[in-house]
């Protein structure tokens, strides 16, 4: 089931973990087994929802947990 998450993503996050890790959008897609597209989408705000399970999978690429990629004011 995929689930999309009604809460915002902190995309200025999600990019310094991206760099902390030193992978690039596709390197990171290929990890979690999406596109680039996807990473790029969320990376630039395009998508206001973003499915759950990418999120966990960003988490888990990143070793975090889900919610310590969402803005602030949703934690």
């Amino acid at each position: 089931m995929n689930v999309l998450m009604p809460f915002q993503v902190d995309t200025t996050k999600i990019r310094m973990e991206r760099a902390r890790l030193n992978l690039s959008k596709n390197q990171l897609a290929e990890k979690i087994g999406e596109t680039r597209f996807v990473i790029s989408s969320i990376e630039n705000e395009k998508y206001k929802n973003v499915k759950l399970t990418v999120l966990e999978k960003m988490a888990n690429a990143f070793d975090l947990k889900a919610e310590d990629l969402l803005k602030k004011e949703e934690r």
